[in-house]
Formats: structure tokens, C-alpha cells, sequence
């Protein structure tokens, strides 16, 4: 199964309650592509929670303490087969609603795959 080519954090949601974080990446080629999972957790590569997003390339979270997050994501095909993980990008959530990203300050990727 292919990898996701990339992921980005497409925007913290202001007003939709704190630590809101909106993510999109690019969709997998495959055909048979039942859906994403996005992964997270304040270690890199060591994802502790996850969200099953469904068969859409755009997902959110509620990060809950003011940390750095890591997040990937993997597409699963209606197999059940799940692919590796996507390229990994942080955010650090000061606890603030509406915090936005300032100009990518706050946005990093930690690797390309």
C-alpha cells in the first residue's frame, strides 16, 4: 500500500473551541482507499491517540495541554491493509483559543518521507 506524500496543518480553528487543529493531506492514489486515520501524541513518533477520519483528505483534533504535538497519518484500504505513515509536522499549542499560526512560526515539519 503507498504512503501519503505529504501533510500539512492547515489551520488552527478559532471559535471552535480551544485547542482545535485542522489537518489536510494529499490523498492516496489507490482505488480500493477506505479511509484515514490521523495519529498524534507530544512525542515524535510516538503516537498515543489517534482519530479514524473516514474517507475524506482533511481532518481535526482537540489537542487538550499546552505541548508540542506530532501528527501523522495513514490511509486503509477496504482490506483492512494500512499504509505506513505520512511525512510527520508538529504544532505547539500555547493553550490560547484561536492562537493561529503566525506566519509558520508555530508549524514544523520534522521530516519528508
Amino acid at each position: 500500500m503507498g504512503l501519503i506524500a505529504a501533510m500539512e496543518i492547515a489551520s488552527p480553528m478559532a471559535g471552535r473551541g480551544d485547542g482545535e487543529v485542522v489537518l489536510a493531506w494529499d490523498p492516496n492514489p489507490e482505488p480500493d482507499i477506505a479511509g484515514y486515520i490521523i495519529y498524534y501524541g507530544v512525542k515524535s513518533r510516538k503516537y498515543d491517540k489517534k482519530v479514524d477520519v473516514g474517507n475524506v483528505t482533511s481532518g481535526s483534533v482537540n489537542l487538550e495541554e499546552k505541548a508540542t504535538y506530532y501528527f501523522a497519518a495513514t490511509a486503509y484500504n477496504t482490506s483492512g491493509l494500512e499504509s505506513d505513515f505520512s511525512n510527520e509536522v508538529s504544532f505547539t499549542y500555547s493553550g490560547q483559543d484561536g492562537q493561529g499560526i503566525d506566519g509558520g512560526s508555530n508549524l514544523r515539519t520534522t521530516d519528508s518521507e
